[in-house]
């Protein structure tokens, strides 16, 4: 049976999707395999960070006052 061209114009647009959409999901997975990488390297360098590192930063910035800073470093030390 002779292959005739007009059958397999039916399939090309069909082909061209499936080519388009297979592209898309691979770029959407890199994307969101990006987003969960920096997340977790984000979360992983927080967790390790010093408490009486944070509570300097904080009192720096201003955020707590001298004395809350002082208890606060207290009971950290207290807790170690």
């Amino acid at each position: 049976m002779p292959m005739n061209c007009a059958y397999f114009h039916w399939y090309w647009p069909a082909g061209w999707f499936i080519f388009v959409l297979f592209i898309i999901l691979v770029c959407g997975r890199f994307w969101w395999w990006g987003r969960w990488q920096h997340h977790s390297d984000w979360h992983e360098h927080a967790s390790h960070e010093d408490p009486i590192e944070i509570l300097k930063r904080r009192y720096a910035k201003g955020d707590i006052s001298k004395e809350e800073f002082e208890q606060l470093k207290n009971d950290l030390r207290q807790k170690q």
